[in-house]
């Protein structure tokens, strides 16, 4: 029996953004058989430059209570590449509703760590 036959096979199901959290490929143990999709992960996640500024799908987007990715970022090395911002403002608007002047600047708490 070869080296390449003793390895277990893991069979991935949906590569996208939840996927990876498994061994980084170059350290895997086990053949990956992703069934009838591309042979990569990282579903539809995607970014590109306009000038000097990046746009993101959306899909890289993350809360600072999602310790899950935080803790994969770290384990390929990567947080670095994604840093954390101290608040974020966005507001809610509605058509013909004017907007809420209780909300103005009022974010919601950080999520409580594990």
């Amino acid at each position: 029996m070869s080296d390449e036959s003793a390895r277990p096979t893991a069979v991935v199901v949906g590569g996208g953004l939840a996927a990876p959290p498994g061994p980084p490929p170059r350290r895997r143990r086990t053949r990956r058989h992703p069934p009838g999709g591309p042979s990569r992960l990282g579903g539809l996640a995607f970014s590109f430059q306009r000038g000097d500024l990046t746009v993101d799908n959306g899909q890289h987007v993350y809360l600072r209570c999602c310790t899950g990715y935080r803790w994969f970022l770290d384990r390929i090395d990567g947080a670095h590449l994604a840093p954390l911002q101290d608040r974020l403002d966005v507001p809610v608007l509605d058509v013909g509703r004017p907007p809420d002047p209780a909300s103005d600047g009022c974010a919601a708490p950080p999520c409580p760590s594990r």
